[in-house]
């Protein structure tokens, strides 16, 4: 989106940019930030770190299909994950 402030560089994703923005750094974070980092900055490579994989292919079917429809499923599963994976979410 041209207007959002969450925007990626060579070598920084929108996600790292919502984090800085919103002074925000947990566990959780600490552990999707290198797999978010992959799966948006190297795709190409992401079959180096099976992990982000796994956690894309799940992620990526709970996504709303449509404009309007509410993605509470993605996010209840990226709070799973960062439970299941050991610390807070």
């Amino acid at each position: 989106m041209p207007d959002s402030p969450y925007r990626r560089s060579g070598r920084n994703t929108a996600f790292d940019a919502a984090l800085r923005i919103h002074n925000i750094d947990t566990p959780c974070t600490r552990r999707l930030q290198p797999m978010v980092r992959l799966l948006e900055l190297a795709k190409w490579r992401k079959s180096s770190m099976p992990a982000a994989e796994a956690f894309e292919a799940e992620l990526v079917s709970l996504l709303p299909g449509r404009p309007g429809e509410e993605p509470d499923a993605a996010f209840a599963f990226i709070d799973r994950y960062c439970v299941r994976e050991g610390g807070d979410s």
